[in-house]
């Protein structure tokens, strides 16, 4: 037999152990971290889900009775709208200060009426002016409408946002 003493590691562990224990760590930083990020967009979607069935289905049920209105009379006279006009946006802000109180407490609410009432000034200064002729001016204070409120959600409900805004990256 060989008189030879064999060689053994005195340190407890082998670079193999190193690598696969530091595989091990990564895999697992990397499982915690997509579970972390399902979990994310799972209440992401929830969340905008419920602001979307709470908020925008019901301002657009509000708004679609003044689409119809100014689509189907464009040539008529806005004297004979002036009413249901004023009446729906009436309701659009009855509606977003009972939003305020019950639901989203942190919504601009005095941003929106702004928004309202100088379109319903556009339609209550002129004297015979058609639909047609305010049909834009509604167009773009629905489309600030719905910014705001898209705004509004991707900022203070959906809080992800407002993070990554903060910094700089949104």
């Amino acid at each position: 037999m060989h008189n030879c003493i064999p060689f053994t590691n005195e340190s407890g562990l082998s670079a193999s152990d190193v690598i696969a224990i530091t595989a091990i760590i990564v895999s697992l930083t990397s499982l915690l971290f997509s579970i972390y990020l399902i979990y994310l967009t799972k209440r992401m979607e929830i969340l905008y889900q419920e602001f979307e069935t709470l908020c925008i289905k019901n301002v657009e049920n509000i708004l679609s009775g003044l689409d119809k209105i100014f689509d189907e009379n464009e040539l008529n006279k806005t004297d004979e709208f002036r009413v249901q006009i004023t009446s729906s946006m009436l309701e659009l802000q009855v509606f977003l200060v009972s939003l305020k109180d019950s639901v989203y407490e942190k919504i601009n609410v005095p941003h929106f009426i702004s928004l309202i009432e100088d379109f319903t000034e556009k339609i209550y200064d002129a004297k015979e002016a058609t639909l047609l002729e305010f049909k834009g001016a509604y167009f773009s204070t629905k489309l600030k409408i719905y910014n705001d409120l898209y705004t509004y959600a991707l900022e203070k409900e959906l809080r992800i946002f407002r993070r990554f805004k903060k910094r700089g990256q949104v």
